[in-house]
C-alpha cells in the first residue's frame, strides 16, 4: 500500500467510513487481453509491459487485507 493509501484510509475511517480493498487475480494473457479489447490507452500497452508489471506486483496479504474492512454485500434482489 502507498503512502498516500494508507493517509486516504486513515481519512476515511476518521470520518466514519467503511474501507473496502477488492483485489481480483487473473493472469498477464488475460490482463492484456482485456487491455487490447478495451482499446482506450494512447499509447497502446505492450505486451512486455504487462509481463513487467506483472513481475514486480504483489498481491495483498492476509495481514493487508485484515487493515480494512469486511465488503458490503447488499440485497439487490428485495430492492
Amino acid at each position: 500500500m502507498t503512502r498516500g493509501g494508507w493517509f486516504k484510509r486513515l481519512g476515511a475511517r476518521a470520518l466514519s467510513a467503511a474501507v473496502e480493498l477488492h483485489y481480483v487475480s487473473a493472469p498477464a494473457d488475460v490482463l492484456f487481453d482485456r487491455i487490447q479489447r478495451r482499446g482506450m490507452e494512447k499509447p497502446p500497452i505492450e505486451r512486455d509491459a504487462v509481463s513487467r508489471w506483472f513481475e514486480i506486483f504483489q498481491a495483498p496479504t492476509a495481514e493487508e487485507m485484515a487493515l480494512f474492512d469486511e465488503p458490503l454485500i447488499a440485497d439487490l434482489a428485495s430492492n
